[in-house]
């Protein structure tokens, strides 16, 4: 009978650990799937976050390029005006030059 006891008492001891490795293993899966939800939401935000870097610099870009558009447009404009100028004063000379010929 003593025996039969232990068996007993062994078997209640197995069937103890048994169920504590079942609720082990059902920690660890519930630890796993919150591990690879937070790998995907943290894969995710890094996405989105690199689209948006990536879009801020085209806006940079393009405002940029904007930019040296408008400067290059405006220094047109000013070569063009001192260009004007120039061809302004050199047709006065000559007219002044014209006037002095014809007076001597």
């Amino acid at each position: 009978e003593k025996r039969w006891e232990e068996t007993v008492t062994l078997k209640e001891k197995v069937l103890k650990q048994r169920d504590h490795l079942v609720r082990l293993e059902k920690e660890q899966k519930q630890l796993t799937d919150r591990m690879i939800a937070f790998q995907s939401d943290s894969t995710q935000l890094i996405e989105e976050t690199g689209e948006m870097i990536r879009k801020e610099l085209k806006k940079a870009f393009r405002m940029e390029v904007d930019i040296s558009t408008k400067e290059l447009i405006r220094k047109h404009e000013r070569l063009t005006k001192e260009q004007n100028g120039m061809n302004e004063s050199i047709k006065s000379h000559r007219e002044t030059l014209d006037d002095l010929g014809t007076k001597t």
